[in-house]
């Protein structure tokens, strides 16, 4: 399932719970990319994360956590697709 189809079943299965917080996404200042995604109470809220933390230079870098049941990815301007391949290779298997 690609990366774009994954986030909106995640979005049309918890958009009726209260307690969904929701998916972000935006630029900083730096035009920087962070992306947010609410796992409380969907299949991945206990899965497990390996932090992934990759820097080729200034402006190509990728940093990914998971903390407190939310998907947490950050990086360059060009690294959107990258944050969302890594969430989507860690839910798929």
């Amino acid at each position: 399932m690609s990366a774009l189809n994954l986030l909106q079943e995640l979005n049309k299965k918890c958009c009726q719970s209260e307690s969904f917080l929701g998916i972000e996404m935006g630029t900083n200042d730096n035009h920087q990319w962070y992306v947010y995604i609410d796992l409380f109470d969907t299949e991945y809220e206990t899965k497990d994360f390996k932090s992934v933390d990759i820097h080729i230079d200034k402006d190509n870098w990728v940093n990914c956590i998971k903390e407190n049941y939310v998907f947490k990815g950050f990086g360059g301007a060009q690294n959107l697709e990258d944050i969302l391949h890594i969430f989507c290779n860690w839910a798929n298997n």
